[in-house]
């Protein structure tokens, strides 16, 4: 099987939606089938997309115009895509990998309606001569979408083989937007950072640990609104660390805002950790003050690890604990009810390792080892049913 994988997401080369179609690439690889990526040229490439490379898969790039440059570079890139797409089409990047001849295309996306709202996508996969399924990662409740925006999604879903969903309330806020029921689609899960299921040992500290894993971006993922909740007079009396792992956009305003509140000596940025266990072994609850979520991986993990969970009522999230058991929910995403959440936490402090050990009962009775697989055999029935 030729199996093709376009990644849409140009914000962050390290984000979640990055994990289920480059672990899935290498599924494949090590599986004798060819796989073909196109990918942006980010300055620091996702670890897996290096090893795809080595592993035997191609690699296109798609240049990344507009962030993480110079403005000299971005008006090079600006003038370098008016003169390809005037010459060679709009849709050059993505003929590149037609003529790779894929069995199958899969556009894993960063964004909800990145196969509608850039219209180069619509255009390509309208016209594609191949089965194509789409996986959708993350999403936004905001009421409708423009009808022109609806339009052209459903022309491309309703061509598309599959759509993909990695949660079921994004499944359903999607079929709201679009007032359709997307008959060709499942749900699937994202595969974790993890090589067993084993608990990792509860730190024994006398303050309370807490980590905030994922992107350093505060319109996606709260961090910001956790910043605030910690800085109240009551919290500063107490006794905490807050370890924030992960790279971003937003990394220079949160140390300033750490700073502005004054809990820089509580407050630790670590950068990216690729082996999330070393997360745990330091660390007591993970809290997602997220304001756009789907299906992080990072509460699977942390509760597989051993760790009750702090998150925000986004997602799938209520189905990943219970409330109180298990983990915290906070309401939404906002200061009042993440404190709430906090003053829950703070009062349960003595039954964290407790919760934790519940916690990886559940997630590891839900949640498979071998993501990666199972996708490969939902794009392998594509290719046979087509």
């Amino acid at each position: 099987m030729r199996l093709a994988f376009i990644a849409s997401n140009r914000t962050n080369s390290t984000g979640g939606s990055e994990s289920l179609w480059t672990k899935t690439a290498l599924s494949a690889l090590r599986n004798n089938h060819d796989v073909a990526c196109l990918v942006y040229d980010w300055e620091n490439p996702h670890p897996l997309i290096v090893e795809i490379k080595k592993a035997g898969g191609v690699i296109l790039f798609r240049k990344l115009r507009g962030i993480h440059r110079s403005i000299l570079y971005r008006a090079y890139l600006k003038l370098l895509h008016v003169y390809r797409s005037k010459f060679y089409g709009e849709d050059y990047e993505l003929r590149e990998l037609v003529k790779w001849k894929p069995d199958v295309i899969c556009l894993s996306q960063g964004a909800d309606y990145d196969h509608a709202f850039h219209n180069t996508y619509a255009k390509f996969l309208n016209k594609a001569q191949v089965p194509f399924s789409i996986l959708f990662h993350s999403f936004r409740d905001e009421g409708i979408i423009k009808p022109s925006l609806r339009q052209r999604s459903y022309q491309v879903l309703s061509k598309a083989s599959m759509s993909f969903f990695v949660a079921e309330r994004q499944r359903s806020v999607i079929e709201k937007q679009l007032r359709t029921h997307l008959h060709n689609s499942k749900i699937v899960f994202n595969p974790l950072n993890l090589t067993s299921f084993d608990i990792v040992p509860f730190p024994i500290v006398n303050e309370l640990r807490m980590a905030m894993v994922g992107s350093l971006e505060t319109r996606w993922k709260g961090n910001d609104i956790l910043l605030e909740s910690l800085a109240s007079d009551e919290w500063k009396k107490r006794p905490w660390r807050l370890d924030i792992y992960g790279t971003g956009k937003d990394k220079a305003e949160l140390v300033e805002l750490a700073k502005f509140y004054g809990i820089t000596e509580k407050v630790f940025f670590k950068g990216f950790e690729p082996d999330i266990k070393n997360v745990w072994e330091e660390n007591q609850l993970l809290v997602m003050p997220s304001r756009i979520e789907a299906a992080p991986l990072t509460v699977a993990e942390a509760m597989i690890c051993g760790r009750p969970v702090l998150a925000t009522d986004i997602g799938d999230m209520a189905n990943y604990f219970v409330d109180g058991v298990t983990g915290f929910l906070a309401y939404a995403a906002n200061k009042k009810y993440l404190s709430l959440a906090l003053e829950r936490v703070w009062d349960s402090r003595d039954r964290l390792e407790e919760m934790g050990k519940k916690a990886h009962e559940q997630a590891a009775a839900h949640f498979p080892l071998n993501a990666d697989e199972l996708f490969l055999n939902e794009l392998k029935e594509l290719v046979q049913e087509n």
